[in-house]
């Protein structure tokens, strides 16, 4: 168990863009600081600490892991890497945070889950909405208004990247694709929503020059509960999450996987002159964006971690598994194979 009265003292790998975010984050008083970057390309990986702060680059894995001075590594390399990186740093007895997707697949992620698990150490999914307060009043709300009653959901997360097919987010030999970029993230707030949600129908589109998943549209249920999903990287559409149940609708948005989404609720129509008991009432509750919103999750992998627990409430292992299943059932009813799998 960490010394309660230190900062964490955070290692990062793969020193991209998302890295940048997070190390951004650390600059909130309320969590660690960045201490060593990794990155095949040492230079880059200095490059990346003269910027963010930070005293130990490092160009290969194992000089990092044995020489690094960190409590916890973030891992931001591209999604193929994950699992691998994880258990290298679990291997060597270090606490992970790893950016979503946990891995490619449901197995990898089991593996990684368990090796933490078994080690005694901490690994969480870096699904940083999962933390942030306007989501969880958003669900606290569509709790709320849903209770034992039916509920209908509509989640959105559409964008148009402008790159190349040699981009990350559309090269296949990355795992590169809308399901495992922005999918995760719809499919997350499916089953939170849900619970232990059914598929019912997917359709998809593909990214004719790169063979990647580009879109899709997904239905899930449980219960009387029905959520629609609709992602993709083809068209810049609506990233907001509705629900709407007999007792009124809850809204989140514009970009509801942001700090910056704003909670709505609507009051129902009057039946017979009344409403439902229960009913929410009209309502906006702004969002407070006093912090970067990656702290958040820092700041509950760091509870974590000073508590010596292997798992967080917000993002359980089970939790993951169950997300990672899905979308391994998704890929399977498409077709879509990485070309890194075996056959």
């Amino acid at each position: 168990m960490m010394d309660s009265t230190k900062p964490v003292r955070w290692g990062v790998i793969g020193p991209g863009r998302i890295a940048a975010t997070f190390a951004a984050a650390l600059q909130d008083p309320a969590v660690g600081m960045l201490q060593a970057a990794c990155s095949r390309d040492r230079a880059r990986a200095q490059a990346f600490l003269d910027e963010h702060g930070g005293s130990q680059a490092f160009g290969s894995m194992a000089a990092f892991l044995q020489e690094a001075e960190v409590d916890a590594v973030y891992i931001a390399t591209p999604h193929m890497r994950h699992a691998e990186d994880a258990l290298a740093c679990l291997e060597a007895g270090l606490p992970v945070l790893i950016e979503k997707p946990l891995a490619t697949s449901e197995a990898d992620a089991s593996a990684v889950l368990s090796a933490a698990e078994s080690s005694g150490l901490l690994a969480m999914e870096a699904m940083w909405t999962a933390f942030l307060p306007n989501v969880k009043r958003f669900l606290s709300l569509a709790e709320q208004a849903a209770q034992d009653g039916p509920a209908v959901g509509h989640i959105d997360f559409q964008f148009a990247p402008d790159v190349g097919p040699d981009h990350r987010l559309r090269n296949a030999a990355l795992a590169g694709g809308a399901l495992l970029d922005v999918g995760v993230y719809a499919l997350s707030m499916a089953s939170w929503l849900l619970g232990q949600p059914a598929l019912v129908a997917s359709s998809m589109t593909w990214d004719s020059e790169t063979g990647v998943d580009r879109s899709a549209s997904v239905v899930l249920t449980a219960g009387e509960r029905r959520v629609t999903v609709s992602f993709g990287m083809d068209v810049d559409g609506p990233r907001t999450v509705q629900w709407s149940t007999p007792r009124g609708r809850v809204m989140l948005g514009p970009d509801w996987f942001t700090e910056r989404a704003v909670v709505t609720t609507e009051a129902p129509a009057k039946w017979d002159g009344r409403r439902p008991a229960g009913s929410l009432v009209n309502e906006e509750v702004a969002a407070d964006v006093s912090r970067p919103g990656f702290a958040y999750q820092v700041e509950a992998f760091e509870r974590a971690l000073r508590a010596g627990r292997t798992n967080v409430p917000e993002r359980t292992a089970d939790d993951v598994r169950m997300v990672h299943r899905l979308m391994d059932e998704l890929r399977a009813s498409w077709g879509l194979r990485y070309p890194f799998e075996v056959a």
